[in-house]
């Protein structure tokens, strides 16, 4: 029964389906390797070797869906590389890929026309940053966010010094 592709489709995307019950189908039925609704479930179920080892063989159409690379990225920040170029800058998508370790690493990406665009991937960054990479963050934010009142908020909850972004923000 395992090999119907109806039945491994309902496995699949199942409210309470497990990552072994994803793998076991895939394995038995390929084909559902093409079908969105399948991909949708194992972005918001499957573990992430798994979706790493999926990702690297997937549709390109897959790779850039919105809704399918959020939901996976979400779930592990590192699968954002198999995200479109297209996608890699959409604002939505970087927000969703910052996560502790990946502050960083995602913000020096971004231009900082973009930053300026969209405050939110930087103040993101900033909230979530691990505490010993928020140094690391300032080179790469955009000076015009400091005078961004949240961004400096968010700074100074985290225990980091503004002085020189507070006194130019009190002087304008």
């Amino acid at each position: 029964l395992q090999a119907v592709p109806e039945i491994a489709l309902a496995a699949v995307v199942a409210g309470d389906s497990t990552p072994a019950v994803h793998q076991r189908a895939m394995e038995t039925v390929p084909s559902l390797n093409s079908d969105r609704n399948v991909v949708l479930a194992l972005s918001a179920r499957c573990d992430a070797s798994f979706l790493k080892d999926f990702f690297t063989e997937a549709e390109v159409a897959f790779k850039d869906d919105k809704e399918i690379m959020m939901t996976a990225v979400g779930r592990d920040s590192k699968l954002f590389l198999y995200a479109s170029a297209r996608l890699r800058e959409d604002a939505d998508m970087l927000v969703v890929a910052i996560d502790g370790g990946s502050a960083v690493d995602v913000l020096k990406t971004v231009s900082a026309d973009m930053q300026i665009e969209h405050p939110k991937i930087a103040l993101k960054a900033v909230q979530v940053a691990w505490p010993r990479n928020l140094r690391l963050l300032q080179p790469y934010m955009a000076e015009e966010l400091w005078q961004n009142r949240d961004i400096v908020i968010a700074w100074i909850r985290r225990g980091c010094c503004v002085l020189p972004a507070f006194e130019a923000m009190v002087s304008n």
